[in-house]
């Protein structure tokens, strides 16, 4: 078959620099995009001036509604004052009340009081006036009342029994509170209350009062009264833009003077509207303004945008300062459409053209890019793989960039001499060096890791009953499914010596409960082993039956050896141990033998059978060892009781109960024939019976050799 034409190669300048054009046609269009910032800064700056035109007419309307005000309650205290009029003059200050009400409509009532509690209020209800007289000094609780016709001609009068005071009204309460200001002279103090509900009329309001020092000595407290509803009606008069409104809010952020939306609603609707929060407004561009311009206020803008039934409104909100005393907020909205509406066609179209110069550029680079970035791709996954030490071969990275071939092919080199690495040392130990980028060298540290050791017993002579090629193959089948298990279950293999298998638990990555795990996989090997002997023996091949030894402890761990050539393994009396009681299970005719830490630490997830204490080679030490029976849930009641009855026989038999024992261990064999660890017991207790041992003897089995 012929050989494939190889592609042509190109250089990494020669792809950058189709790149760098495309990217130029992208700074284009960035351009454009910052044009769109800029329009939108225009636009923002347009509304403002808009904005504050329109809320300085505000001002002047609404300075010239409360100055005409201020300027009726100014003349009343000068004539008082002069004795041009008589305040305790009931008849007097009613015409002078009725006169000055005439002149000014938008002050709904006038109240004056003093300090003994007597006070005087008319007001205009129904197109009738009503006069009202209270004296707390000589007739608490009791009310005098007249009623004119729109001439001031009186038509009815009558008492009522209720109770008022002018002095605990907010507006003498906050004046008089604030006569003792020392910095302004007492005939010129006026003050503004906060927005509130008249006593008589219930109607929401605003009053503005003064003092008064008459000729002979007393004080009175003049006040006039605006109602929110005539605030209103100046406000609703007020024209922004076509769909705009403004509105007048108190310095706490009620609603005291509202727009124009309203003007059509009722009475009683605007009334309940009035010392609202525009939060709780049921017309949305007021609360959406509102809680935008809360967001700004601590940037300190006064104009803003905001969002409103899906348009872009503009908003602003100024103060306005009635007296030292007083501040209300004039908010402004109104939609950008109003006004803006040609900029922002304009500014659609600029962001459209942008948009799709934007597309086209991204289109040619991504058509220039696309086919070398899949390439790049290939290889870092590869390299990721390669980091988590996946090492099996993939597609080749195929390109016609030469660069990039070079790469693939290194990184290929790279990934086969990892993969025959990973086969002489364990791989999660190549996965930690890899992960910290560091290398290998000499050195080790103190842990609490399981160790274990495997053996086949009896391998010398099935190694003489075979050829060495069905030897390898077999050692090599017997190994894949050990490893097979060990691997799933966080074993770090250290070493085979010859047919037996060196692992631990615990490093060099450290997990949890690395004793239950190390377990697990003991039995899951044992099972592991058994089919595997089992298929070999209907095959006529040989069984490898296979012991093991478990036990935990202090060891150092680490790369053992010379800086030509490191070992990472374990050292330490525990792995010493580990390999006795691997060998022991020969003794008692067991295959899976563990320490007194191994059980002490998993004996709540697995079953145990205590087998005997013991003094191992080399050690003065005396350790209890222990059976690995199975996982609790797969326990049976005959196999807790064999557990049970032999390791009370086995405590009979340390306490020389040999009969006691022996009936214990003649009970478990007449069920299990083959247990050996009760059939030694049994015979040892048979001979002690027959040969009572000396009083020196304790029951530990020593080993002396291996």
């Amino acid at each position: 078959m012929a050989r494939a034409k190889k592609k042509t190669a190109i250089s990494l300048y020669q792809s950058l620099l189709r790149n760098i054009i495309s990217l130029i046609i992208f700074l284009s269009c960035s351009i454009l995009i910052i044009i769109h910032f800029a329009t939108t800064s225009v636009k923002m700056n347009i509304s403002r001036i808009l904005i504050e035109r329109v809320t300085n007419r505000v001002k002047a309307e609404l300075k010239h509604f409360f100055k005409s005000v201020e300027h009726n309650l100014t003349s009343v205290r000068v004539m008082a004052e002069n004795s041009v009029i008589n305040l305790s003059n009931p008849q007097e200050v009613s015409k002078l009340f009725f006169s000055m009400m005439q002149s000014t409509p938008k002050i709904s009532s006038i109240n004056i009081g003093d300090e003994h509690g007597r006070g005087f209020l008319l007001l205009k209800k129904n197109g009738k006036w009503l006069a009202r007289y209270a004296d707390n000094s000589k007739n608490p609780g009791l009310l005098n009342w007249k009623k004119f016709n729109s001439s001031y001609v009186m038509e009815k009068q009558w008492t009522e029994k209720k109770q008022f005071d002018p002095r605990a009204q907010p507006w003498y309460i906050c004046f008089t509170n604030n006569t003792g200001k020392q910095d302004t002279p007492l005939k010129e103090q006026v003050y503004w209350t906060n927005p509130y509900t008249f006593f008589t009329t219930q109607s929401p309001g605003i009053t503005v009062s003064t003092v008064i020092k008459t000729p002979d000595g007393t004080r009175y407290v003049l006040a006039l009264d605006i109602l929110l509803t005539d605030i209103t009606t100046m406000t609703s008069e007020i024209k922004v833009t076509q769909h705009g409104d403004a509105f007048i809010m108190s310095e706490e952020g009620s609603l005291i003077g509202l727009p124009k939306h309203y003007a059509n609603c009722s009475a009683e609707d605007r009334k309940n509207l009035f010392f609202s929060s525009p939060l709780n407004s049921p017309f949305k561009p007021i609360k959406n303004s509102y809680n935008a311009w809360l967001k700004n206020k601590s940037k300190q803008k006064s104009s803003f945008f905001f969002k409103c039934n899906n348009e872009n409104w503009i908003g602003g909100i100024y103060p306005f300062q009635l007296n030292n005393d007083r501040k209300f907020l004039i908010s402004i909205v109104f939609p950008e459409k109003d006004f803006l509406y040609e900029l922002t066609r304009q500014t659609y179209i600029v962001i459209c053209a942008a948009l799709i110069s934007m597309i086209v550029a991204i289109l040619l680079v991504h058509k220039t890019t696309i086919h070398y970035s899949q390439d790049l791709e290939k290889i870092v996954s590869q390299s990721e793989r390669i980091k988590n030490l996946d090492l099996s071969r993939k597609t080749a990275v195929s390109s016609n960039l030469k660069e990039i071939r070079q790469l693939a092919d290194v990184q290929e080199k790279m990934r086969v001499a990892l993969e025959s690495f990973s086969k002489y040392v364990p791989v999660n130990v190549v996965r930690e060096l890899l992960d910290q980028g560091k290398a290998a060298k000499i050195g080790g540290k103190i842990d609490y890791l399981t160790i274990l050791f495997t053996d086949i017993r009896g391998f010398t002579s099935i190694a003489e009953s075979i050829t060495p090629k069905q030897l390898t193959d077999q050692l090599a089948e017997y190994f894949e499914v050990v490893l097979n298990i060990l691997k799933p279950q966080h074993a770090t293999v250290d070493k085979f010596i010859g047919d037996a298998i060196v692992a631990f638990w615990g490093a060099p990555t450290s997990i949890k409960n690395h004793e239950f795990h190390a377990v697990k996989a003991v039995i899951k090997a044992h099972h592991g082993i058994g089919q595997l002997n089992r298929k070999w023996t209907k095959q006529g091949k040989p069984a490898f039956p296979t012991t093991f030894g478990l036990a935990a402890g202090q060891v150092i761990v680490g790369n053992i050896g010379a800086s030509s050539r490191l070992n990472y393994t374990v050292l330490g009396d525990i792995v010493n141990t580990a390999n006795r009681i691997e060998n022991i299970n020969r003794f008692y005719g067991t295959e899976m033998l563990a320490s007194q830490e191994i059980k002490k630490a998993t004996q709540k997830n697995f079953l145990w059978r205590k087998i005997d204490t013991v003094q191992l080679v080399g050690k003065t030490s005396i350790t209890d060892i222990f059976e690995i029976v199975g996982p609790h849930k797969d326990m049976t009641d005959a196999m807790i009781e064999k557990t049970l009855n032999y390791e009370k026989a086995l405590n009979f038999y340390k306490q020389k109960k040999f009969t006691s024992a022996l009936k214990l261990l003649e009970k478990i064999i007449r069920q299990y024939h083959d247990d050996t660890p009760s059939i030694r017991l049994k015979n040892l207790c048979e001979t002690f019976k027959e040969y009572p041992p000396s009083s020196l003897w304790n029951g530990i089995t020593k080993f002396s050799h291996k």
